[in-house]
């Protein structure tokens, strides 16, 4: 029952941080001054949120995910890093936290990039998404699983 209750005490905080980090995200349009983020909202995970943006310069297309506990961020990329395959999006850049911020700071409007106060990974980002493709290429998938 401790456990049970420690658990959902975590859960309750990271869901408090996770609300923060998606309210500061709301706010900020561009990144790192060389991306511009999407004013679409993010999408929440459980270890953060991922925004859709755009290099300044190329104009690639970026999935940007921010985390809100650095370590979750150094284990993702860890696991990135060990897939290599043209079929696995690549990490394009990491930017760990910044001088972390206290929490409240991160309502305060004279912070002037609150977003760097958080770890994010810079993913490259597909035309479109795996269930899409498989929509697109069902046939080919049930030619390749009968040769088996």
């Amino acid at each position: 029952r401790q456990r049970d209750a420690q658990r959902e005490e975590r859960r309750r905080v990271a869901s408090e941080k996770i609300s923060k980090l998606e309210r500061t995200l709301a706010r900020i349009t561009e990144y790192k001054h060389r991306y511009t983020l999407h004013a679409t909202e993010g999408k929440k995970g459980a270890s953060g949120v991922v925004k859709f943006g755009i290099h300044k310069i190329t104009g690639l297309q970026l999935a940007f995910k921010f985390f809100i506990d650095e370590n979750e961020c150094k284990r993702e990329f860890d696991y990135c890093s060990l897939a290599k395959s043209q079929f696995v999006i690549q990490v394009q850049e990491i930017f760990g936290a910044l001088n972390p911020l206290p929490a409240d700071s991160l309502q305060n409007s004279s912070v002037t990039n609150p977003v760097d106060a958080y770890s994010c990974l810079v993913f490259e980002c597909g035309d479109f998404s795996l269930q899409e493709f498989l929509k697109r290429n069902k046939r080919i998938l049930d030619n390749i699983a009968r040769q088996g």
